[in-house]
């Protein structure tokens, strides 16, 4: 039997109708007991720790190549590593640590089990964590082809794949059979519409080194992707003419985190400069790219945005830097 799920499209906003059908070609021996389709949203968290750790090894026969490098195994008392000393003497402090070397069978180190020789390794761990955003299971005819139509919820998360997390939603179409069950699945992306709402909060961003004072204003702290930051920047107690650079730099970091191990990453970063006027006041414009990272906030992950004000002057004690959050909706 073959299972073949199609849908009108891949790409989808909030609230919108997703239409489909299932076709399938009749089984050998029997018929379709029955048909469905499952919808699924996740949002799922992944992170490798890679960490150096003790592991037993093959205790060595001397005189022996039990390892397999072509050449007799350790003998004690006998150099033959090459390193200028005999090779380790059970009971012998060789390596000058001030306790006899690993007696096999015999407990040295003093942890309840008799020693046991070991090598460091490097181990790769990885840790996940999955939270279900949506999920949804359709009954079909058991027909072919077989039509479905459904509306998606207004609260759906925009899809996103990242450094450490994704948003990923799927349609899975089954077909239970009297012989064997067949599956199709399809993926699916989520985009919402750009929301374009005006905060009128302004946001400050103040930065101080000794008597130097520094203080960045935007109109608002919320912005929509392809929407203009225009900002602001006053100092005060130094002189324009000591600044050597002065830019603004606009960040997109993902917070991760899996069985409690987190990660922040920079995913995207912009940086644009400060046009200075007079009155040691300056001036700035950031068009926000429409393949910007909308800003959220789930269970295991967020993505947020900040906005860094950086002022280079000619003495080191009075470069100032200091940031602050916005979000892009």
């Amino acid at each position: 039997m073959k299972l073949d799920l199609f849908i009108n499209k891949e790409t989808y906003q909030p609230d919108e109708k997703v239409s489909g059908h299932i076709e399938y070609t009749d089984p050998l021996i029997g018929g379709v007991k029955g048909m469905k389709i499952k919808i699924n949203g996740y949002q799922t968290t992944t992170i490798t720790e890679t960490r150096r750790v003790q592991v037993p090894v093959i205790r060595p026969t001397p005189g022996v190549d039990r390892d397999g490098d072509g050449r007799p195994d350790s003998i004690p008392g006998v150099d033959r590593d090459g390193d200028g000393r005999p090779d380790s003497i059970p009971g012998v402090d060789r390596d000058g640590d001030g306790r006899p070397d690993s007696i096999p069978g015999v407990d040295r180190d003093g942890d309840g089990r008799p020693d046991r020789p070991t090598a460091e390794q490097t181990e790769t761990i990885n840790h996940s964590d999955s939270e279900t955003l949506y999920s949804r299971e359709i009954p079909l005819d058991s027909k072919s082809p077989s039509y479905f139509e459904f509306k998606l919820p207004t609260n759906l998360m925009e899809s996103y794949t990242g450094q450490h997390a994704k948003i990923s939603y799927s349609i899975l179409a089954e077909a239970e059979t009297f012989g064997l069950n067949k599956t199709d699945s399809k993926n699916f992306n989520i985009v919402v519409k750009e929301q374009n709402i005006g905060d009128p909060v302004r946001t400050f961003i103040n930065g101080k080194k000794g008597v130097v004072e520094s203080v960045v204003e935007i109109p608002k702290s919320r912005y929509s992707r392809g929407e203009t930051i225009a900002g602001t920047i006053k100092i005060r107690n130094l002189d324009r003419g000591s600044i050597q650079k002065g830019e603004i730099v606009i960040r997109g970091l993902e917070y991760a985190a899996a069985d409690n191990i987190s990660r922040t990453s920079v995913i995207e970063e912009y940086k644009t400069n400060i046009i200075w006027d007079s009155d040691n006041t300056g001036s700035f414009n950031f068009s926000i790219p429409s393949t910007a990272h909308r800003s959220y906030e789930g269970k295991y992950s967020k993505y947020y945005w900040e906005i860094e004000q950086s002022l280079e002057t000619g003495f080191s004690s009075s470069d100032i830097k200091a940031k602050n959050f916005f979000v892009i909706t």
